[in-house]
This record gives structure tokens, sequence and C-alpha cells, in this order.
């Protein structure tokens, strides 16, 4: 079976608030609804996939992720919505 490779991660920070530039929802049988805060970012890849994802992770639930064609391109999405400098990611083996 095909697993999640974690490339890079952060633990969201004060100075990390939502930019308000983008908004994440679920739909449920309560209609659309935020997601509870995130608190934790990470970009991973699919094996066999040639894309990159980043992870929105809540403290508890389940986050939502979205695809982005280089990792340039998922770290760029961190930093338009949560300011997250390319120095601040963590590398994970």
């Amino acid at each position: 079976m095909n697993e999640w490779k974690v490339i890079k991660s952060i633990e969201l920070k004060s100075h990390h608030a939502p930019t308000g530039r983008t908004r994440h929802q679920v739909v449920n049988s309560k209609g659309a609804q935020d997601f509870p805060p995130f608190v934790k970012l990470q970009i991973a890849q699919f094996e066999g996939d040639g894309g990159f994802y980043l992870l929105y992770l809540p403290e508890e639930g389940q986050g939502t992720d979205t695809w982005h064609k280089s990792l340039e391109d998922a770290m760029h999405q961190a930093e338009f919505e949560f300011n997250v400098r390319t120095e601040e990611w963590t590398d994970v083996s």
C-alpha cells in the first residue's frame, strides 16, 4: 500500500496566525464549517505521486491538505496562509 512520506514539518506559533487569505471548510450534515485551528503543517509526498501535499493538522480530529506541483509551491502556500518563512521548516527524515 502507498504511504505518505513527510518531508518537512512546522509547529505553528503565535506569529503564524492565519492571514485570512484562504478558508478551509468541511461540509457535513450541519453544512459548511471551518476546521478547528491548525497547530501543525507538514509537507509530504504520496508514493508514486510527483506532487507535494501541504497537510493542515488541528490539535484533535482530522485535518485537510492541498496538492502542489513542487516543494517550493507548497512552502509558498504556507507562507501565503500563515507567514511561515522557508527557514522555519524542519526537515523530516
